[in-house]
């Protein structure tokens, strides 16, 4: 049997986008290259999007027009991306009656790039690069450019001075060509998109209110909403999960569901044609700290996998993330120049405080313990008024814990957290925050007997 070749970036591409052709009607190119001392234009970038605009749409207006400098926007015929990838691999693109060159040069001769970036970008990510709301395949070439600073000043005063004036190179890259802000910004590199949006979303007025999930779909009206449908996976409090795909029965892309039990949260994701495009997920936790956290992306599994698995001041970060979660109200001072514990975290009363270092390494590696006892003695000699509790956040199993560190713990009435602890912390965090409730939790953590193994 003859080994398998791996696609090249281009011909994924290709493959990706086949079965949505007939979703887009034209492709809007857009070109800005630099005449080089070989008289040919080089890129300098290149947006093109398979778009749902017509292909007599109109074209961007008063573009600047001067030596050295090839600004232009075309709209080509669907059909043509075949073309334009074959152009794109063989780094020459027709614009007009000139030719811009997608190549790097090695030695003496001017290569097309052999190496392509392919990749299926969700919609958050899209939004971020592109500005669009969907999610897209997106085909990438960079490039390197050896910039000259008096070049680039002379362009970005043409610029500036034109009819129709651009703030400069970078401005015309970001708000003409469409480049993200940071590349647009970089005149060392060149860069071509070729981008494909799936034009299907999760619509942001999507509700979960108890057991009823309403969802609405964003997409051209002209798109057949029998290849769109929702998976729905749903939590319930007791830990199991439910699963079910629903279909589009109308063109209003809107669905009621009624769910079969109050879920503890939902994921609502959106297909299209056989990709998952978009998803949404809903959470019924009565702590807003951790529904706000899940509205930004984090759920509670991704939460505990940050925790479990971040080094350094990550892991400090993440721990002062969810003490904030629990209620309390921590500053995160590891890594600044002040002499101070990772985290210093006070209850809302105002009655009590934690003072605590975070480690992933064994909990006495380099003296921690002793060093965040004399912190909490100094700290509660400041606050008087205040019970000032010690706290040690490692990421080992409370199992791996060794009898010296449990020994030097107790004496100095040190609460340690485990990995085993931050589980339990994740879920008492999903619901109202209780003060107390966490309080006596860290203070049961302080090892008062010790045994041949772990305390308890």
């Amino acid at each position: 049997m003859p080994a398998l070749v791996p696609l090249g970036a281009i011909e994924r591409f290709r493959n990706s986008i086949d079965p949505f052709l007939e979703d887009w009607n034209s492709i809007d190119l857009r070109v800005v290259a630099q005449l080089g001392t070989d008289d040919r234009w080089h890129f300098d970038s290149v947006g093109a999007i398979l778009s749902r605009e017509s292909l007599r749409a109109p074209l961007h207006q008063g573009l600047p027009s001067f030596p050295n400098l090839l600004v232009s926007h075309e709209r080509w015929k669907k059909e043509k991306i075949g073309d334009l990838l074959d152009c794109i691999a063989k780094g020459e693109l027709p614009i007009g009656k000139d030719v811009v060159h997608i190549k790097y040069q090695q030695g003496q001769e001017w290569k097309p790039y052999e190496i392509q970036d392919y990749q299926f970008r969700n919609r958050t990510r899209t939004r971020s690069e592109f500005g669009l709301e969907f999610a897209t395949f997106a085909l990438r070439i960079w490039g390197s450019v050896l910039f000259d600073n008096e070049r680039l000043r002379r362009i970005d005063s043409a610029l500036r001075s034109c009819e129709h004036p651009w703030d400069g190179l970078a401005d015309l890259r970001e708000h003409f060509v469409g480049l993200p802000f940071d590349t647009a910004n970089r005149p060392d590199a060149a860069m071509a998109d070729i981008i494909a949006p799936l034009n299907v979303r999760l619509g942001d007025d999507s509700t979960l209110n108890d057991r009823i999930l309403k969802v609405s779909i964003v997409s051209d009206p002209a798109l057949d909403s029998r290849h769109i449908s929702l998976s729905v996976i749903s939590t319930v409090s007791n830990g199991s999960t439910l699963r079910a795909q629903y279909s589009l029965k109308n063109k209003k892309r809107l669905l009621k569901i009624e769910l079969p039990s109050r879920p503890a949260k939902a994921d609502v994701i959106a297909i299209y044609r056989g990709v998952d495009v978009d998803r949404l997920e809903f959470s019924t936790s009565s702590n807003p700290r951790i529904a706000l956290l899940e509205q930004l992306g984090l759920t509670l599994d991704a939460f505990q996998s940050r925790l479990e698995n971040s080094q350094g001041r990550d892991f400090e970060r993440w721990s002062s993330i969810l003490l904030q979660s629990l209620g309390m109200s921590p500053g995160h001072f590891g890594g600044t120049n002040l002499d101070a514990p990772d985290i210093i975290a006070f209850s809302d009363d105002a009655e009590w405080l934690l003072v605590a270092e975070c480690t992933v390494a064994e909990p006495d590696l380099g003296g921690k313990l002793t060093k965040l006892a004399s912190r909490t003695k100094q700290i509660g000699t400041a606050l008087k008024s205040m019970t000032v509790t010690p706290v040690l956040f490692t990421a080992k199993p409370r199992n791996l814990l060794n009898k010296t560190d449990v020994e030097k713990a107790s004496k100095e009435q040190i609460a340690i957290l485990t990995k085993d602890d931050i589980i339990d912390l994740l879920k008492m965090a999903r619901e109202t925050p209780q003060l107390e409730k966490l309080q006596k939790y860290v203070l049961s953590k302080i090892p008062h007997q010790v045994s041949a193994g772990p305390f308890g």
